[in-house]
């Protein structure tokens, strides 16, 4: 399944997003391929989980993240989740053994579980003091408005 088909037929999204996010993107460095495979991406969320054990999950999600977005490697596929930890300094071994079992596989779904509760179905998402949330893309004013009005209620 291509990502950039999931946004069009699914998600309903027009030419214009497509042209806003290359857009925005540009200035920050990030070119946004939107043909790449995606998947179940349940094994990466278990590796990510793994490797903030290793103080190493900022630097998993980044690369996986430029994988995804910019290169067209599915974090569905496990050659492409061992490479990152590779080029992270990571075990591949170790990943390995991750990947066959079913480590942190409860931790993922219990965090699914309370996300859902908190009535998030779509990312990106963000949450301010356990209680306020948005979602979605926003102009930065948004996100402004919202810490200001929480600056003000403490």
């Amino acid at each position: 399944m291509v990502w950039g088909d999931v946004l069009r037929d699914d998600l309903g999204k027009p030419p214009s997003w497509f042209e806003g996010m290359r857009a925005m993107g540009q200035p920050l460095g990030i070119s946004f391929d939107f043909e790449g495979d995606v998947g179940n991406s349940l094994d990466s969320l278990r590796l990510l989980l793994w490797a903030d054990t290793k103080g190493k999950q900022e630097q998993l999600a980044e690369r996986l993240a430029e994988g995804h977005f910019e290169k067209r490697r599915s974090v569905a596929d496990h050659g492409v989740l061992l490479s990152a930890c590779e080029e992270i300094g990571l075990s591949a071994a170790d990943a390995t053994e991750v990947l066959e079992g079913d480590a942190y596989a409860e931790e993922v779904w219990a965090e699914y579980s309370q996300i859902q509760r908190q009535g998030v179905h779509s990312i990106p998402v963000f949450v301010f003091d356990d209680k306020w949330t948005m979602s979605g893309s926003h102009p930065v004013e948004d996100y402004v408005n919202l810490i200001r009005k929480l600056e003000a209620q403490l």
